[in-house]
């Protein structure tokens, strides 16, 4: 199974993605540290809720799917970082929480084929650009073939369409 693939965190993480490309709208960004951008804010306020309460519950509520990315984290990171890492699940949970997050959108972003086409360059963050990210995030795409796709279910600025379907 693909990494990420029926982890409940990966749809929290993309619903986050989403919120936090719109508030960059008009920004210019390095699309390969675009995942860590959208949330750099937080990592300076100390956290993504800003509550260690908040973030108890969403480790509790996510503890079943955080082992698929710990595993991948040991992969990424050297022992020193992991442990780091991992110290904060207790400690602070609420960085926790942030590292989590930032690392997933940073995984699920590299996925995309408008952020791949561009890796490494400086983007800016157009309304254009933010709609075709949320499609490739949401596994959509214009174009399949002969066939179109519509899009659906899918949170664009505030307005909320179906899912994909074959026209």
């Amino acid at each position: 199974m693909k990494y990420l693939e029926g982890n409940s965190i990966r749809k929290f993480v993309r619903k986050a993605i989403i919120k936090k490309l719109w508030e960059l709208e008009d920004e210019s960004i390095n699309t390969s540290d675009l995942g860590i951008t959208l949330f750099q804010y937080d990592f300076m306020d100390g956290g993504y809720f800003l509550n260690d309460f908040q973030a108890v519950a969403w480790q509790k509520e996510y503890i079943d799917d955080l082992g698929e990315i710990i595993e991948k984290f040991k992969s990424q990171f050297d022992q020193e970082t992991l442990n780091k890492i991992l110290t904060d699940f207790f400690h602070y949970p609420d960085m926790f929480v942030l590292t989590i997050i930032s690392e997933t959108a940073t995984y699920l972003l590299a996925e995309c084929k408008t952020v791949k086409e561009n890796w490494d360059n400086e983007i800016t963050l157009s309304s254009k650009m933010i709609k075709a990210l949320i499609r490739e995030l949401n596994g959509c795409r214009y174009k399949c073939g002969n066939r179109k796709f519509m899009l659906r279910n899918i949170p664009i600025r505030g307005k909320e369409l179906k899912k994909c379907s074959v026209n």
